[in-house]
């Protein structure tokens, strides 16, 4: 499966638990691991990774939905874990096996993992730390890694802009959100400044980001509650379309691949 072209792989995109892979000629790093080990391990070889090609995991924050299979996964694949710094000491307690392999990082650290290389930024969430990541690949193309992201900072941009590929939050739709079943606490903190990125928030940004370069976004960390695949898509196509961007989903012409992270599958660019 390995090629001299980047690779993103959405292993799990929800409320539910997130991992994402990401591959380049024969290396491969995973971002969270939110889901059981089990199943990480599973999506990894369906497309065909094998365990030994993964350099490094990166966790975003300490929050279950990120970190879920990690302590089982650690035994797994010894490979360093990176992590923000502040979040490191919630790791440790609640995966304590990860000791040996967990380092903390600073937002504008950049780590090399095998080809790759991998700069953090900070994110607004509401965790004890929170990061996005940005890797650059040697065909000279880049990443922007950005979830879990309150609402968009100059950090937040800076991890996506100029970026060819894109993986960025689109969370929840406001209306749908506020006319559901949630108590009025927790809708709150999803749609405060500090939660979730709505659709409604990421569609300002969709454009700038496509004049400066991206031609690949996912939408991820949709809320199976508060948004659905096709309310995300619909408001970030009409955006884009709105501003004369063809948004045909044709990879091989300098149109824009615009799809969503669907919890039911696996995602890939």
């Amino acid at each position: 499966m390995f090629d001299k072209a980047p690779h993103s792989y959405m292993l799990a995109s929800s409320s539910k638990g997130n991992s994402a892979l990401v591959t380049f000629d024969g290396d491969a790093v995973l971002i969270d691991a939110g889901i059981s080990a089990k199943r990480i391990k599973d999506a990894i070889n369906s497309v065909g990774c094998p365990l030994g090609c993964i350099r490094a995991i990166f966790i975003t924050h300490e929050h279950a939905d990120h970190i879920g299979g990690l302590e089982v996964l650690s035994h797994n694949i010894n490979v360093p874990i990176y992590a923000p710094a502040g979040c490191c000491g919630e790791i440790m307690r609640v995966c304590p096996a990860t000791g040996h392999n967990l380092i903390p990082i600073s937002p504008g650290d950049t780590i090399t993992a095998g080809c790759m290389e991998v700069r953090a930024y900070e994110t607004p969430h509401d965790s004890a730390d929170s990061a996005g990541y940005r890797i650059a690949f040697p065909d000279g193309s880049e990443l922007g890694y950005a979830t879990d992201i309150g609402h968009i900072t100059k950090d937040v941009v800076a991890i996506l802009d100029g970026c060819k590929y894109v993986v960025v939050e689109s969370n929840h739709d406001i209306p749908r959100l506020m006319s559901g079943p949630y108590p009025q606490s927790l809708k709150k903190r999803i749609a405060g400044d500090y939660g979730h990125l709505a659709n409604q928030s990421i569609i300002k940004m969709l454009p700038y980001l496509v004049k400066n370069g991206a031609r690949h976004i996912i939408l991820a960390h949709l809320s199976e509650e508060n948004n659905t695949p096709e309310l995300a898509l619909a408001s970030a196509k009409a955006a884009l379309e709105e501003y004369g961007f063809d948004v045909s989903g044709d990879i091989e012409t300098e149109s824009v691949y615009l799809a969503v992270a669907d919890p039911q599958k696996l995602v890939c660019i």
